[in-house]
């Protein structure tokens, strides 16, 4: 059995949470709109932490810093597999230039 990774667990099941947290923003008797906003701000740390490891496990000269995720994406509209992709070709995009400048 293939073990799914921590990252893209914790990813596929804060997407269903977050579905969840959506249609408590239309009821907003039932709990504070503020925990609501809290706990996406805490999704998408965590998220972006499990990221972090993730591709430095992977890439292990690379500083895949918080800017560089937060641009290509910490709220994935595409599929989880071609977010990686486009993180992957930026993170390689970023390495091959930082050798060009050491050289």
């Amino acid at each position: 059995m293939n073990k799914i990774p921590l990252f893209d667990e914790f990813n596929y099941t804060s997407q269903k949470f977050k579905v969840v947290l959506k249609e408590l923003k239309h009821q907003p008797l039932l709990i504070k709109q503020s925990k609501i906003k809290n706990l996406e701000k805490s999704i998408k740390e965590v998220r972006m932490e499990l990221l972090t490891h993730e591709l430095r496990a992977e890439y292990p000269c690379a500083n895949p810093d918080p800017e560089l995720l937060e641009l290509v994406g910490s709220e994935p509209d595409i599929s989880l597999k071609e977010e990686k992709e486009e993180i992957k070709k930026a993170l390689e995009k970023r390495i091959l230039q930082e050798t060009q400048d050491k050289n």
